[in-house]
């Protein structure tokens, strides 16, 4: 290529760099002038066309920094040979790269964009770079059957609206430290990492990600966003938002979700959280978390639940049909628990999700808080039941902990032995049958265990008056504490069956 056809300084000088496998740098070119908008820097369309076109371009590729483009660079369709940088340059009109096809690199890192910069259809084998790059008022169109084969790098860029709804992307996508007003990534395969690490979503309409595919990883933690979409979406890796805050009303949508690695949403700053039908293969973090618009885990279906010291503000807490492996709350589950019976019985923890809670606890060798656990379950099922089986609730609650507290059938049993003996002692002038026995305590003891015949002679034993009585009630108790603990006894095996 002869650059000496070139007539314009800055266009000739842009030629031999490139021609000599250099970088066209304008920057620290005092003949260039200091500044972007320089009428010196500006460079046309049509001379980068001729220059691309040209046979013979070294490996090293057509590299433009610090040119001012005043109009619109129009590549449709064109085949690039090799790279193209236009690096910390200025397109005042945007660029249009749509249908294009590039085996190298393609690069605007840098560069501050003011028009449309539309790159639909485009077919790279390379990475494509806009990092860094500023659009203030304009879109970035990567849509429309987008192929990058390597990475596509966004990452710290400042863009109004990037649409890349149904993009394909074989490396990763990288989009952190990024400020963005609104980004569409609907049904976008994308085989390595996602990273919005470090963003922010200004714009209402937030970040639309339903039915994206992400072979990797999706991080998003440490971000400020308005509102997520990722319904039905497909994450094999990790799914990252702990640290995260979100602002609008709507949200995070992740119903119908699947992640086959961890969701990690600890602490965090959430409105509202859709989880209905999610299945997370790892664990479910949302540990230390805020939530003020609710929490909903409608038929989600997770292996480990992690709920330690999260703060729900909104008006419910969701966990109809909730399925998981094991779970912990933190230390004091049992306040958590609390909360969640006040709600609605069909809104809140099935009776299989206080056992497996349980059962996580038992597992971490904390048994008392297993039972606590056990409790509080027999406690919300007491203010969701008719009148009758209230009345059988309180009454095992009352003798015998719901079954949980055998402590509590003992000193109900001590305390009537106790009681009955004092009473028998102190009227044994008003015995109208049998002898008196050698130990009052034991006859006592020998009416309220029934089955038991500590003194046969004791069943001769009558009184006159209202101790007669007491000792048909000491016998009455003692065969309905039986009847508890036998009717308590085959539940708990139902249970663990």
């Amino acid at each position: 290529m002869n650059c000496d056809g070139h007539q314009i300084k800055q266009e000739k000088f842009v030629c031999q760099r490139v021609i000599a496998g250099q970088d066209a740098n304008f920057e620290g070119q005092q003949e260039y002038g200091s500044e972007l908008t320089d009428e010196r820097r500006i460079l046309t369309p049509e001379f980068l066309k001729v220059l691309l076109s040209a046979p013979r371009i070294p490996d090293h590729g057509v590299r433009i920094i610090g040119a001012r483009f005043k109009e619109a660079i129009n590549l449709e369709n064109a085949v690039l040979q090799r790279e193209l940088w236009i690096y910390k340059s200025l397109l005042e009109q945007g660029a249009n790269l749509s249908g294009l096809t590039a085996p190298y690199l393609i690069s605007f890192d840098g560069s501050t964009i003011r028009g449309l910069l539309n790159l639909s259809g485009i077919q790279a084998t390379g990475d494509l770079s806009i990092a860094r790059a500023t659009t203030p008022e304009h879109t970035v169109y990567l849509g429309g059957g987008t192929y990058i084969r390597g990475n596509l790098n966004l990452k710290g860029s400042k863009i109004k609206t990037i649409n890349m709804d149904d993009i394909h992307v074989d490396g990763n996508l990288i989009m952190g430290d990024g400020n963005f007003n609104e980004v569409a990534l609907k049904g976008a395969q994308i085989k390595g990492d996602l990273d919005l690490s470090k963003s922010t979503i200004t714009d209402a309409a937030g970040i639309r990600m339903d039915g994206i595919h992400v072979d990797g990883n999706l991080s998003m933690g440490s971000g400020n966003f308005t509102a997520i979409d990722l319904k039905s979406a497909q994450i094999k890796g990790d799914l990252d938002l702990s640290k995260s805050t979100i602002t609008d009303a709507a949200g995070i949508r992740m119903d119908g979700i699947h992640v086959d690695g961890n969701l990690n949403m600890g602490s965090g700053n959430f409105t509202a959280i859709d989880l209905k039908s999610a299945q997370i293969k790892g664990d479910l973090d949302l540990s230390k978390s805020t939530f003020n618009g609710g929490l909903n885990l409608t038929g989600a279906r997770i292996d480990d639940l992690l709920l330690v010291g999260i703060v729900p503000k909104g008006p419910t807490t969701v966990f109809t049909n909730l399925s998981f492996s094991k779970a912990n709350f933190g230390p004091g589950p049992i306040l958590m628990l609390k909360m969640l019976s006040q709600q609605p019985q069909d809104l809140g923890f099935s009776s299989q999700n206080y056992a497996t809670l349980a059962k996580s606890y038992s597992d971490l060798g904390l048994p008392d808080t297993a039972r606590q656990i056990l409790i509080e379950k027999e406690t919300a099922e007491f203010k969701h039941s008719d009148f009758w089986n209230r009345i059988w609730l309180w009454f095992i609650w009352l003798f015998a902990g719901y079954g949980y507290r055998p402590e509590v059938t003992l000193a109900w049993i001590v305390g009537f032995v106790l009681v009955g003996a004092f009473i028998f002692k102190t009227g044994e002038d008003r015995l109208v049958a049998g002898r008196p026995p050698s130990s009052w305590l034991i006859f006592a003891l020998d009416s309220v265990i029934p089955g038991i015949h500590l003194n046969k002679d004791h069943d001769d034993v009558a009184f006159a008056g209202g101790r007669q009585y007491f000792l048909y009630f000491l016998r009455f108790l003692g065969a309905v504490v039986i009847f508890v603990v036998l009717a308590l006894l085959k539940r708990t095996l139902f249970e663990a069956s």
